[in-house]
């Protein structure tokens, strides 16, 4: 009973002007769902939750500066959920160089590693600092590496 009522709410907005991502969103979260091109943004009253899929973007404004980023990156995608970040990104070089590059990188930056995981298709780093936790996943994907960062602070 409830779809057939959504559908009719979602035809109902849309020919108000809002677009059919922006009522279903609304529906399934309750939230205030606004549409700007690429980017939805969903405002709830527990925060807003942003994503971002146009290719080429920029690196979010509040991505932190004090984490390593591999070399000519395009970011694919972005979410920023209160403060929580995630990027994803593709390099135009080895998963297992990147992957190399980033373990390599992130000490120095004042970051302690705290986990790591190697598998035939996929690798993950995790490092952490005081407040924060970053976790890497690397993929091959078309000759390139496919790596999302997520930027968490820690006990969010």
């Amino acid at each position: 009973m409830r779809t057939p009522m959504l559908i009719a709410a979602a035809l109902l907005l849309a020919a108000c002007g809002k677009s059919p991502d922006e009522v279903a969103v609304s529906a399934v979260t309750g939230g205030k769902a606004t549409k700007d091109g690429d980017k939805l943004t969903v405002q709830t009253d527990q925060g807003a939750v942003t994503f971002n899929g146009e290719a080429g973007q920029p690196l979010p404004a509040n991505f932190p500066k004090d984490v390593f980023l591999p070399k000519d990156y395009t970011v694919r995608n972005s979410v920023d959920m209160n403060g929580a970040l995630m990027v994803d990104l593709l390099v135009p070089a080895k998963r297992a160089d990147v992957f190399a590059a980033t373990g390599a990188a992130m000490p120095g930056m004042g970051w302690k590693q705290s986990a790591t995981m190697t598998q035939p298709d996929v690798s993950v780093l995790v490092f952490e600092n005081e407040a924060q936790m970053v976790q890497y996943s690397f993929n091959d994907e078309e000759g390139k590496a496919h790596v999302s960062v997520s930027v968490t602070k820690k006990g969010q």
